[in-house]
């Protein structure tokens, strides 16, 4: 059966559910070392010591996330003979697919994540920002509605996870109009995300520039499996095209509805990778892909007798 594994980008965590794999798999430790040694910094002892919201506010997020998907990936692959058709991750997480598929070591893309974290936040020093997450309205509508708000300050969509969840993203003053606005016709739900960082939004431009640079420094291969970047929705393979996808989603937004409906074409099955399933439960709506999650010991083995006992009924499959 072809697969494909998504991983998530920066969301709640659940240190519980991490916490009880660490308990079985010891690699999970070993790999918080590592990713340790690089930073100069104990990342097992934070999420540890900090409850899940501080943790999710935590200047080490970004790393702290991609040591849990690459560590829980590890753990799969150990288990599954059958390898994945697609990797791709939301947002961050395609910082994850690219290490779980060879294209770059887990040591530089910890340096790119702290470099790309460090230069969000001081955007977010110099512009207060909010994200949040917008469900029942559809995605032209709040695109009009954030053009209508924006003036001297920027909101924006920041991400299309499905045609009636948006996330928006801007300056603090801007996001609480849309927001009220969006409540006013009729918004189901209206989520703050745990960040103040505006992210993938024209705000973010400046420091793509300073971050093009940066990547410059670092090899890329390409990917051991099918790669879609978020930012453009496409397929791509090359270095060239995967810095460039890096790069442009810092300001653009993440195309995830059109990322699911590729692989659509493609598979019959995504697995999540991480501590919670935000991915899987969108893409129950998204798209007819059965969506399974590896957070915990139980769905890790459900995910293998599942693919397991498929019975491939076309040669496509």
């Amino acid at each position: 059966m072809k697969y494909a594994v998504i991983f998530p980008g920066q969301n709640f965590q659940s240190i519980k559910n991490l916490n009880n794999l660490a308990k079985k798999y010891s690699s999970i430790k070993k790999k918080f070392y590592e990713a340790s040694d690089y930073l100069n910094c104990n990342l097992w002892n934070i999420i540890q010591n900090l409850d899940e919201k501080k943790i999710n506010l935590n200047n080490y997020i970004q790393p702290i996330i991609l040591t849990i998907s690459v560590s829980i990936y590890n753990i799969w692959k150990q288990k599954k003979q059958k390898k994945p058709t697609i990797m791709v991750g939301h947002s961050l997480g395609e910082y994850s697919a690219l290490v779980c598929s060879n294209s770059i070591n887990f040591g530089d893309a910890l340096k790119l994540i702290m470099i790309r974290s460090k230069l969000m936040q001081e955007v977010s020093i110099k512009n207060e920002g909010l994200m949040y997450a917008i469900v029942g309205i559809d995605k032209n509508i709040i695109n009009n509605i954030c053009n209508l708000v924006s003036n001297k300050e920027i909101v924006s969509i920041a991400a299309i996870n499905s045609p009636d969840q948006v996330i928006i993203s801007g300056n603090k003053n801007s996001i609480i109009k849309t927001i009220k606005i969006c409540k006013n016709i009729g918004a189901k739900y209206v989520i703050k995300l745990p960040t103040k960082i505006p992210s993938h939004c024209i705000l973010m431009k400046d420091i793509s520039i300073i971050f093009k640079k940066k990547l410059k420094k670092i090899k890329f291969k390409n990917p051991k499996y099918l790669f879609i970047d978020n930012a453009n929705a496409k397929f791509i393979n090359s270095e060239s095209d995967i810095k460039n996808s890096l790069v442009k989603q810092l300001y653009c937004p993440i195309l995830w509805t059109e990322v699911m409906k590729l692989i659509e074409k493609k598979i019959f099955l995504s697995i999540e990778i991480g501590t919670k399933n935000i991915l899987s439960n969108i893409n129950k709506y998204l798209t007819k892909i059965k969506s399974l999650t590896i957070n915990n010991e139980k769905n890790l083995y459900t995910a293998l007798k599942y693919i397991l006992n498929k019975k491939e009924n076309n040669k496509n499959v």
